[in-house]
């Protein structure tokens, strides 16, 4: 273990990856030849097998996991934490056999949780929480609109039944829409069948719409998530908003 803690600079840890996870589009970004040179992928777990000098916050034998922004510690997002964006264009990602990193860009897992489902977390776990708790903290008679199946709505799906609150939740997918009740969905709307699904969102809300919306689609569904939104509710644009694909970072 020596010659490996001799590897690692002043306040950094190694951490051998062993699950990592992200969206489809960073290999669309990739592929195309839009980020060159650059290690993808920002979501990961692992355990901590060597620390450096004046690194303080976890030990040989530790599990941790990535942080999407490493320089965002607390408070609001600021323009100048974008460039630490694991697997962005100025920043390398996790799909190697190990990283050094920052302890900073780690934080603690948790032991009920294997490798896989920790991979899981730190970007669409963490975006949905930051939606729902952080932007514009859920209150007991809000109604949550949930936009698909995919990683960030499953989050946000558990996060507000969680939390005892009404969640509707939008697919084309009756197999995904019953796998959404399961999870807690007590509204399901399969907008393939209903594509003018904002005005059944305002039935089923009698009228007051959904007090947070977590806007996946964004330019094909911006439009009717304004005209089925509650009077002082919140709409949580997450993903794509220009018609360019993969114009934006998840945020």
């Amino acid at each position: 273990m020596t010659r490996l803690v001799e590897m690692v600079d002043a306040g950094r840890l190694r951490v051998p990856i062993a699950a990592t996870y992200r969206n489809v589009a960073m290999k669309s970004r990739f592929g195309d030849g839009g980020i060159d040179n650059r290690i993808p992928l920002s979501d990961a777990g692992g355990t901590v097998d060597a620390v450096g000098d004046g690194a303080m916050r976890f030990q040989l034998g530790d599990r941790v996991a990535t942080i999407f922004f490493p320089d965002w510690i607390s408070g609001r997002f600021r323009s100048s934490y974008a460039p630490s964006a694991l697997g962005g264009e100025r920043a390398d990602g996790v799909l190697s056999e190990y990283v050094i990193v920052p302890e900073r860009a780690l934080v603690a897992s948790p032991t009920f949780l294997s490798d896989v489902e920790i991979a899981a977390l730190p970007c669409a776990a963490v975006t949905a929480w930051h939606a729902l708790f952080v932007r514009a903290p859920l209150e007991p008679d809000d109604r949550v609109l949930i936009q698909g199946t995919g990683g960030v709505a499953l989050f946000a799906l558990q996060f507000a039944h969680a939390a005892g609150v009404r969640c509707i939740v939008l697919s084309s997918s009756d197999d995904k829409l019953e796998r959404a009740r399961k999870l807690g969905a007590s509204d399901l709307i399969n907008y393939h069948n209903t594509q003018n699904w904002h005005l059944a969102v305002q039935e089923i809300t009698q009228g007051e719409g959904a007090t947070h919306i977590l806007e996946l689609g964004g330019k094909d569904t911006y439009e009717r998530s304004m005209q089925c939104i509650a009077p002082n509710g919140t709409i949580a644009q997450i993903g794509v908003l220009r018609a360019e694909p993969f114009a934006a970072y998840s945020s």
